[in-house]
């Protein structure tokens, strides 16, 4: 058992396998008419079986051709025929038939197991079956991406290009593991190929943009950015690391206004509390900056960067206790603090 499967598609009715699979299924429809008299258990098991195929027919698209998954529940109806057979055939031995059955069921099925302990192992038992799966070739470099593993994700994503070329995702993965690696020439230029096959790509865009802000071109990061808003305007990492370009180019109105976009889109963006906080807090609006890395620590209750500005702000306004509480908690996070 595994997940990806190859399989070639008959394009005619005329064709030897599809010829084979009408009969089998007529040969399979007869045997539903002529149990429905004789065995209503058996009748159900079998239109059970395919009643829970249908979805999965190719009456309606789906992300594959086949999936084993898909046969989890139909199999209920298979396995309902097979033990009603077993104790109408054996009728004194049935249970023991029965019993030594599911044990060689049992045993395979604990082995399966063992290749869904990790992504790692699940996409290479993959692999051993369909090499040229681009998919599983996909998720796999993927899976050494999250590890850190960049050298063996590279590996894999070029497979993938191999196997699908006009796949502009590939190329955007690529850019992010060489913009992590720091060959920021070798990122830009897998980002252009995404852009070319997909020139509407917003993400492309916006991790252009990210590497030409690392390489501190920021003109032309920030004409990424924009490129990504138009494409995307809920882009909310694009609004903050707009934010950010303005905070170092001095703009602040516009940095607190992009930094504002970005957290109505996504509250979740730490980073966003912390310099938008800074620059009220640099400009004076300490009210406004204590509000902000409140909102923050409601977030983030265990950030121990926002304790310690939203400190900073207390010890500025003289509320001791408060500076010295917010302190504190920064220091039990973190123990740098405490220098």
């Amino acid at each position: 058992l595994h997940m990806e499967r190859h399989m070639d598609i008959s394009r005619t009715i005329f064709e030897p396998a599809a010829l084979l699979s009408i009969i089998g299924l007529g040969c399979i429809f007869f045997i539903v008419f002529k149990t429905f008299k004789s065995s209503k258990i058996i009748f159900f098991g079998i239109v059970w079986f395919f009643l829970n195929l249908i979805p999965y027919s190719g009456i309606i698209q789906i992300n594959a051709v086949i999936s084993e998954h898909w046969v989890y529940v139909s199999s209920i109806g298979y396995f309902l025929i097979f033990t009603i057979l077993i104790f109408k055939t054996f009728k004194r031995t049935g249970t023991y038939i029965f019993c030594c059955i599911l044990v060689l069921y049992a045993v395979p099925t604990a082995r399966q197991n063992q290749f869904w302990q990790d992504e790692q192992t699940l996409y290479g038992r993959i692999l051993q079956f369909n090499p040229f799966s681009a998919r599983a070739h996909f998720n796999l470099g993927n899976t050494y991406n999250k590890l850190g593993l960049y050298d063996s994700a590279i590996s894999e994503f070029n497979k993938v290009v191999t196997l699908k070329p006009d796949y502009p995702d590939i190329y955007n993965e690529l850019g992010t593991i060489y913009s992590n690696k720091k060959e920021f020439n070798l990122a830009i230029e897998q980002y252009m190929k995404a852009l070319r096959l997909k020139p509407g790509y917003a993400q492309a865009h916006y991790n252009l943009g990210r590497v030409h802000e690392k390489l501190g071109q920021l003109d032309k990061a920030k004409s990424e950015y924009l490129e990504t808003l138009r494409l995307n305007p809920n882009h909310s990492r694009a609004y903050a690391s707009l934010a950010d370009i303005c905070q170092q180019s001095g703009d602040y109105d516009a940095a607190k206004v992009n930094y504002g976009r970005a957290l109505t889109l996504n509250p979740d963006l730490l980073e966003a509390y912390i310099n938008l906080g800074a620059i009220y807090g640099e400009v004076g609006e300490s009210g406004q900056a204590i509000e902000t890395y409140s909102k923050g620590l409601e977030a983030f209750p265990k950030s121990a960067e926002l304790h310690y500005n939203l400190g900073l702000v207390y010890k500025k306004q003289k509320l001791y206790d408060r500076a010295i509480s917010e302190y504190q908690a920064a220091i039990k996070l973190k123990i740098d603090y405490a220098d």
